[in-house]
């Protein structure tokens, strides 16, 4: 009975200040907005997030026939957080809507303990997970989700009372590329009531969720907030306009950004990186900053940027006139070397320790390097840091490697096969002391991959 309610009930509410009905959204214009996400394989396959709201069942009904258009595939993905007790229960109402459109539909269940605090920022956390790790195992290159022009400005407010910057005040990017797969927005610029039309000229019924209700999450009072400022004349097109500016300056920022790091910083498959310190300080200090960002990011393995803070202090440590001394910041250290900048992996930060045997072929190791090993491993070895103790280890054995171009401070960061005591191989350093355990035919690949890269934050305005 909610549903249908959600749905007959509405008709009169969609009209705008001058009373005129709100437009559904045509094939036509979304069309257009799924061209501004390209580049598509040919007959792409497409995964699409949906709850059963009217923003991601809307978005589902569209995809449907553009997919079909490309003579491709959508594969729609329901996240039942096991929060509500009825949340099986619209999964499954979700998986009938769809059945009736001939739409694939697949059900992905929050497994585990549930986090009594920070509910909605932990279910965001694991729904991401989960879409993408489906993904990924089924090869699935692009995963759309259902945020529109409401959600972009709730997202401003909510940044605002946090003191973001112009990255966060951005918004959302309708674009997010991953290393496994690419999250695209393509309603970013529609509001909800044209989506909830788009639904209403369907006939299709969908579901209320009733945390959108509960004042205890800071969005939903942001949304009564929403209401208040429209009345002085901040409505939801103003702060659009203003987003949209906001856009634009973050991704002239990024492009500043990767010029330089193209122009002053060498990256090597060793995890390590040079950084031109002359060109840099020739920059604006944004974008020294934004440099040191991701050079830190990608290089430490880390998920998340360094806060402001300490790339101030970073920054401030390196300024003319003052003798540039090494220091660490967010698990890197910065060295000076040859009249440039040395950035590589803190060595006291790497801990991880990989069992590697036949069950465990493919691993990552410090969210940096990804290593396959053959699977008819003879001997168990573990995949730790080489250390200082490890490499003297392998120069009292193999003096020559004294010679290899990487340089001394980045050698123990290097990812090594120790079994027990005795370091056995090394590939960065092409160093295979006991063949008998692990010889380079053991080992199919290892290559520097690590969470960011550097350029993969591109962000593309809605």
């Amino acid at each position: 009975m909610l549903m249908h309610l959600a749905m007959s009930c509405n008709q009169d509410n969609l009209k705008g200040p001058s009373s005129k009905l709100t437009t559904a959204i045509s094939s036509q214009e979304f069309s257009n907005y799924m061209a501004s996400l390209a580049p598509f394989e040919r007959n792409p396959v497409v995964a699409v997030a949906v709850s059963g709201g009217i923003d991601s069942l809307c978005l589902t009904l569209l995809l449907q026939k553009w997919v079909q258009e490309q003579q491709g595939h959508l594969i729609a993905l329901t996240v039942d957080h096991g929060l509500r007790p009825e949340s099986s229960e619209e999964a499954l109402q979700v998986a009938k809507w769809l059945s009736l459109h001939n739409i694939e539909h697949h059900i992905l269940s929050w497994q585990g303990s549930k986090p009594k605090t920070r509910v909605q920022e932990n279910a965001r956390k694991a729904r991401y997970k989960l879409l993408e790790d489906w993904c990924k195992k089924h090869n699935i290159l692009h995963l759309c989700l259902g945020h529109q022009a409401d959600d972009q400005v709730e997202t401003f407010l909510f940044r605002l009372c946090r003191g973001s910057g112009i990255d966060g005040l951005a918004g959302m990017s309708a674009i997010v590329e991953k290393a496994e797969v690419r999250i695209l927005r393509p309603l970013l610029k529609i509001k909800r009531e044209r989506l909830q039309q788009t639904l209403l000229n369907l006939k299709q019924e969908w579901i209320e969720d009733p945390s959108n209700l509960d004042d205890h999450y800071t969005r939903t009072r942001l949304r009564y907030i929403q209401k208040t400022l429209e009345g002085e004349g901040l409505t939801l097109e103003s702060l659009s306009k203003t987003i949209q500016k906001l856009s634009l300056s973050r991704a002239a920022l990024e492009d500043q950004t990767t010029a330089l790091l193209a122009n002053s910083f060498q990256i090597f498959s060793s995890g390590y990186g040079i950084l031109d310190l002359p060109q840099l300080l020739e920059a604006p200090d944004d974008i020294i900053m934004r440099v040191l960002s991701v050079s830190l990011t990608c290089l430490s393995g880390s998920t998340y940027p360094p806060r402001r803070i300490y790339l101030e202090r970073l920054k401030n440590s390196i300024i003319p006139g003052i003798k540039v001394k090494g220091r660490t910041c967010w698990g890197c250290s910065i060295i000076p070397w040859r009249g440039k900048l040395l950035i590589l992996r803190e060595l006291s930060a790497i801990s991880d320790q990989v069992l590697i045997d036949n069950s465990n072929n493919i691993v990552k190791w410090d969210n940096r390097f990804r290593f396959v090993f053959k699977q008819n491993l003879s001997k168990t070895v573990i995949l730790q840091k080489l250390g200082i103790n490890g490499w003297v280890q392998i120069v009292g054995q193999q003096p020559n490697l004294q010679k290899k171009l990487i340089p001394a401070r980045v050698r123990p960061t290097l990812p090594a096969l120790w079994q027990g005591d005795k370091v056995v191989a090394v590939p960065h350093l092409e160093y295979y002391g006991a063949p008998e355990i692990l010889s380079s035919e053991d080992i199919g690949q290892w290559i520097f991959l690590p969470t960011h890269s550097l350029c993969n934050q591109f962000f593309t305005v809605g």
